[in-house]
């Protein structure tokens, strides 16, 4: 036994003198800054390297010349731009404050050229400019999707590397639709050259104002330089319903008609007489390259002849061939005919020429729709694979348009129906799902979740499943023969939009307590202690071995949380509560980045895996309990409401601690 303490006190010394760790310990400051990228409205961005990841990133900084009321703009575009993670959107890193209390943010240190200078330099194809333009179209759409609008497009805004990544950039005047205040719709903030005329005025401002901002890159990438000069926006401040003038006018005549018609149409003054959505944009874009008509050009016949033979122009000659061959022999045969002088002859041949010419013209039909019926079906696949990597990415909502798209296209895709029914069985739709699911596989997997589904039927005179139906259907949904990836998580975040707080504690409790039975094996009770405290609660669920996540806990009212000795690993279900007290201590939790918005003044970290107290710099944090492995201490320094630090006695130097003003808070134990 003594050996063996000596083993462990020898890897504890071993452990505190690892260079690793002394160089996080004896970190002053995470980033190294390097040279200035640029300035940007309020922003001074700047490349520095991550010491903690070796990672080259970029940061932004407000300018010394920003007010500090401003403090609460720029991290709100950094909340705003972390909420929104999309292949086309810049992703953002790190949110902090420096030692002079001034925010920043870190994100991707982008290569390449912005879209401005891309077109200026006119290098740029047709096939280039408009698959820039779609993915930039699909960002926007994701951002929507959220709630989100940029209110600032423009080109320069827009990166682009010389790998084809394409990503949308500062999202400084970005806001969130739900939360837009009245003061924002008055102010005008952006670029005149591509604001919408209701963004001019400060009023209606929506998603509609990104959709003009599109039209005005769509028209950028065809002509070269921005919809209006620098007088046309002076104009535009005085008349902000300015419709195009005849230069531009003039200018789009220059380009294909289906364009043109987008460009006219995206930039509608009216906002009535916009696209609606982004994905209609994309829609008319994507026509277009296909060959096909925009619904804005209003194509008549005549077009849709020309587009259709510009599709098919081996087909086409063909079949102009047969005609021409066709009416030559017409002609001769008449000849023929009236030389013999033989009307019944004649009358023969031209009812067999006509017939020929029928069995042609029909052929062309009828070739033309398997096209259409191929592109249709190739267009089904594709969006059923964006339905399913989207609910791999636990992208729902849009996983669910998608799938709708896909079998608008084929309604005969089974697969497509299967996914379809998952996600309404996930959405708590149980009906629905039950008939989405009749027209897919039909499979023994399937058919089990089409029993399921019946068990969570809304019952007479119920306008929705109980809760206790609901938990007994996620139950099966996690320890039945199938599994289905993601919905049980799907099924409680719908259940927490649609069930009061009673409804939803009764579903964490019997979740604790047969998880306690089912993940750790135990025959005894588990420990679930429920106490209110006015409007608030606070659960002790300690020692609970089959306790793994908090998704349980999600958004209830708990202030004051026990979940230590338990089986936890990770605190997610716990983000932007209004928890004050937890104690996670004897748990494999190793992050608290979910804390980050929350109220926490008492935290117990005894003998977990964390070891980045960074997340809680900008917490009310007050009393603070740390185990025997050493960590970086030095953002406690930051922690202004800081009280009470528990340490084991021999794991930080006094030296440390009163460099950090924190000796005269430490409780040895």
């Amino acid at each position: 036994m003594d050996s063996f303490d000596q083993a462990l006190d020898d890897d504890q010394a071993l452990l505190k003198d690892s260079e690793l760790v002394r160089k996080i310990q004896n970190l002053g400051a995470r980033y190294e800054l390097g040279e200035s990228l640029g300035e940007g409205g309020q922003k001074h961005i700047l490349a520095c390297k991550d010491s903690f990841t070796q990672r080259k990133v970029a940061m932004a900084m407000l300018k010394e010349s920003q007010k500090l009321s401003n403090n609460e703009a720029f991290i709100n575009e950094a909340r705003i731009s972390a909420h929104l993670e999309h292949p086309n959107i810049v992703p953002l890193y790190d949110l902090g404050l420096d030692e002079d209390n001034k925010p920043y943010f870190t994100m991707k240190l982008l290569s390449g050229e912005n879209l401005q200078k891309i077109i200026e330099g006119q290098s740029l194809s047709v096939n280039e400019s408009l698959e820039i333009f779609l993915k930039v179209c699909d960002a926007m759409a994701y951002a929507h999707s959220q709630g989100i609008v940029h209110l600032d497009l423009k080109p320069e805004n827009i990166q682009v590397d010389s790998f084809g990544q394409v990503l949308v950039c500062d999202w400084g005047l970005a806001q969130n639709l739900k939360e837009l205040q009245a003061s924002d719709k008055k102010s005008i903030r952006g670029s005149l050259a591509y604001m919408a005329p209701e963004q001019i005025k400060g009023e209606g401002i929506g998603i509609e104002s990104d959709i003009y901002a599109l039209g005005g890159i769509l028209y950028a990438l065809f002509i070269g330089e921005s919809s209006y000069s620098s007088s046309d926006c002076q104009e535009r401040m005085k008349a902000p319903e300015l419709k195009p003038i005849d230069d531009m006018l003039a200018k789009l005549n220059q380009i294909p008609l289906g364009i043109k018609a987008v460009v006219l149409k995206a930039m509608e003054s009216d906002i009535q007489d916009r696209y609606k959505v982004v994905s209609d944009v994309s829609k008319e874009i994507r026509a277009y390259i296909a060959g096909f008509a925009t619904s804005a050009e209003n194509p008549s016949a005549f077009t849709l002849i020309q587009k259709a033979v510009a599709r098919h122009k081996t087909l086409s000659f063909v079949m102009l061939s047969s005609l021409i061959l066709i009416s030559v022999l017409g002609v001769l045969s008449f000849i023929k005919i009236n030389n013999e002088r033989n009307i019944a002859q004649e009358a023969q041949e031209i009812a067999e020429i006509s017939e020929r010419k029928t069995r042609v013209l029909f052929g062309e039909l009828k070739l033309e729709q398997e096209i259409r019926q191929a592109i249709s079906e190739s267009s089904a696949k594709a969006f059923l694979q964006l339905a399913k990597d989207d609910y791999q990415r636990g992208k729902y909502e849009a996983s669910l348009n998608a799938v709708k798209e896909s079998l608008k296209l084929d309604a005969k895709i089974k697969e497509a129906w299967d996914l379809r029914g998952k996600l309404e069985f996930g959405y708590l739709r149980f009906s629905a799902a039950k008939k989405s699911l009749q027209k897919g596989s039909l499979s023994p997997k399937q058919e089990w979740l089409m029993e399921l589904a019946d068990k969570g039927l809304t019952k007479e005179g119920e306008t929705k499943p109980s809760a206790k139906q609901i938990y007994d259907v996620r139950r099966e949904i996690v320890r039945g023969e199938f599994r289905f990836s993601g919905l049980h998580a799907l099924m409680f975040y719908n259940m927490v939009k649609n069930y009061n707080i009673e409804e939803r504690l009764m579903f964490a409790e019997q979740s604790y307590r047969d998880n306690h039975k089912f993940f750790a094996g135990r025959q005894d009770d588990a420990n679930f202690k429920l106490q209110k405290l006015g409007e608030y609660y606070s659960i002790d669920a300690s020692g609970n071995k089959g306790t793994r996540m908090t998704i349980v806990l999600f958004e209830l009212p708990i202030t004051s949380l026990n979940l230590s000795g338990s089986g936890v690993k990770q605190l997610e279900g716990l983000r932007g509560m209004s928890l004050r007290s937890l104690d996670i201590s004897n748990t494999a939790v190793s992050s608290i980045s979910s804390l980050k918005e929350t109220k926490i003044e008492y935290l117990n970290l005894c003998d977990t895996n964390v070891f980045d107290l960074s997340p809680l710099r900008d917490t009310q944090i007050k009393h603070l309990v740390l185990g025997d492995s050493p960590l970086d201490i030095k953002v406690l320094k930051h922690c202004k409401s800081l009280e009470a630090l528990e340490l084991p006695n021999n794991v930080y130097s006094e030296k440390l601690l009163e460099g950090l003003k924190l000796l005269d808070k430490v409780i040895y134990r």
